[in-house]
């Protein structure tokens, strides 16, 4: 399973946990809005991906 995180903030130690519990089960990628703003890879990113969670 693949999981994406996009990041809109600095994460909080709890979003840190969630994607390190996360990274133990599946293949994670990380897309930080703040310095990423290739929304094309951003797009395919989401549909390569089985879960997407925004933060």
């Amino acid at each position: 399973m693949k999981s994406l995180f996009i990041l809109k903030k600095d994460p909080d130690p709890t979003i840190n946990t969630i994607m390190e519990e996360r990274a133990k089960e599946a293949e994670i990628y990380i897309v930080d809005l703040r310095k990423d703003q290739d929304y094309d890879a951003l797009v395919e990113s989401i549909e390569l991906c089985d879960q997407v969670m925004t933060w």
